[in-house]
């Protein structure tokens, strides 16, 4: 690093709160506030009781009565969105921000407004692609217009940014063919702290919940419909025909009501409702418990540009871990988990029932899991690799030879 920045971050979203994308935002910013950097992060006004520390928040006004999180589209977030932009003019003028860095499509959007009034380079890291998700969300009908909003969404927003970072390479794949210019991108993945799953009683969980010495086989995040959960519903139907006593643990973090109905109804026709527990919402802190506890940890979502961040944190906690292609950015077959063929509920059930008959199997693809983890996913290179993109954008913008902040 040459210099500390002043940088102006935009989390447009609940933040912090316990799930994927805000999750790694927060790792992200507090490892650059660490690295001397001055962070404000301009972001929506709901959050989790999660600690923060060595960066600034600014929060805009709260509209509605309704304080519970939601994961994907809501009423109240265009008026968010809309705050934002007036919230980041007044950061930028007021800490001297050297450059704005949007997470996720709003945040290249807003981003792109403080760039255009204010002035400033706008670094935009692209964590998804908006026609994998957006429609899935069932919100804006008829959903023809939801997939035409996310192909413009997909279009547009990487232009508008001075410099891209995708998380994976099938995002920058993506971007190529969506005419971005390849020299305007760099690939920087996703990190994880890894030292919150470190020796953990693995006995806790099982105690608390009574689960004895029963095969448990564990899914911690959201239920949504793209995360693909009545894959692996299905795919126990497979793992309780080898091992009739195995439990799939089922941890949520925001839970929707209609969401437990539908998937308890499937159990139920499956006749496995006794071999699945659905906890309440869980805190983060709890989740290196719950992983501790399980023999396997399964993510069963085939289509995912980006990278599952309850895939890291498998790996972080030394989980063997079976998963489709489609999510498995990062890792190889049989070395650091079973890596099965996208959308087949009958590979993933096979999966588990290979790991379960095999507990050595399962302790090397753990143990190289955790490995892959630290080499590759290490929130000390990631900042290190963001800061190599804003002293690029700052020089091109004629910023790069400011004078340091005092």
């Amino acid at each position: 690093m040459k210099r500390p920045l002043s940088i102006a971050a935009i989390a447009p979203c609940p933040f912090p709160v316990n799930h994927g994308t805000p999750g790694s935002i927060r790792e992200i910013v507090q490892v650059q506030g660490k690295r001397g950097h001055q962070v404000h992060v301009i972001t929506y006004p709901l959050k989790d009781n999660i600690p923060l520390n060595g960066v600034t928040l600014h929060r805009v006004r709260r509209i509605g009565g309704s304080q519970r999180i939601v994961v994907g589209p809501t009423a109240q977030r265009p008026f968010f969105d809309l705050q934002m932009v007036w919230k980041l003019c007044q950061v930028i003028k007021r800490y001297r921000v050297d450059v704005i860095h949007g997470y996720n499509y709003e945040g290249g959007l807003i981003g792109y407004l403080g760039k255009k009034l204010m002035g400033k380079p706008l670094v935009y890291t692209q964590l998804n692609s908006m026609i994998d998700e957006l429609p899935s969300y069932d919100f804006i009908r008829p959903k023809f217009l939801a997939v035409g909003l996310a192909q413009a969404l997909d279009y547009a927003v990487p232009r508008m940014a001075d410099h891209v970072i995708p998380i994976s390479e099938e995002l920058v794949d993506f971007l190529v063919e969506k005419g971005v210019d390849p020299n305007k991108m760099t690939l920087i993945r996703m990190g994880i702290d890894t030292s919150m799953f470190q020796k953990k009683d693995p006995e806790f969980m099982r105690r608390k919940y009574n689960l004895g010495d029963r095969p448990v086989i564990i899914y911690t995040g959201l239920l949504n419909e793209f995360q693909r959960i009545d894959y692996l519903i299905q795919a126990m139907k497979e793992v309780v025909a080898e091992f009739p006593n195995a439990l799939l643990l089922m941890v949520g973090n925001y839970i929707d009501e209609s969401q437990l109905v539908k998937y308890r109804a499937m159990a139920s026709e499956l006749r496995i409702s006794e071999n699945i527990l659905f906890t309440d919402e869980r805190p983060l802190e709890e989740i290196p418990y719950f992983l501790a506890a399980a023999d396997v940890a399964v993510v069963s979502r085939p289509d995912c540009p980006g990278i599952p961040i309850k895939m890291l944190n498998y790996m972080a906690a030394g989980n063997a871990i079976v998963c489709p292609v489609g999510s498995s950015k990062g890792l190889k077959n049989m070395y650091d988990a079973i890596v099965v063929e996208d959308h087949s509920p009958e590979a993933i059930g096979r999966g588990i029932v290979n790991l379960l008959k095999d507990p050595q199997l399962r302790k090397r693809l753990g143990e190289n899991a955790r490995k892959t983890v630290e080499e590759s996913f290490s929130l000390t290179t990631i900042t290190e690799k963001i800061d190599e993109v804003y002293e690029k954008v700052l020089q091109a913008s004629g910023a790069g030879n400011r004078e340091p902040k005092s």
